[in-house]
């Protein structure tokens, strides 16, 4: 467990490091995943991107997935919801 998180803080370090440009290196609205703290593969789909990881044998799972030129917040509070049966 230690590793995969270690895995995810290099991942968001190098994102806040290379979000800016993005979208100049890999074009705008291009998917792109970092893994190992660093860009591992881009494809203009999300779907194209699922499957260059699985052929380089990424689990996605482990992967920061963002779209160039996105703005993301800095924090998100997710809620879960359970309706009644």
């Amino acid at each position: 467990m230690a590793s995969l998180n270690h895995d995810r803080t290099a991942n968001q370090e190098a994102y806040r490091r290379s979000r800016v440009s993005l979208a100049s290196m890999y074009g705008f609205g291009r998917y792109i995943a970092f893994c190992g703290g660093k860009v591992a593969a881009d494809s203009g789909t999300f779907d194209g991107l699922l499957q260059r990881l699985a052929g380089m044998g990424e689990n996605p799972s482990n992967a920061l997935i963002v779209q160039a030129g996105a703005n993301y917040p800095e924090k998100v509070v997710i809620f879960l919801v359970q309706c009644p049966s």
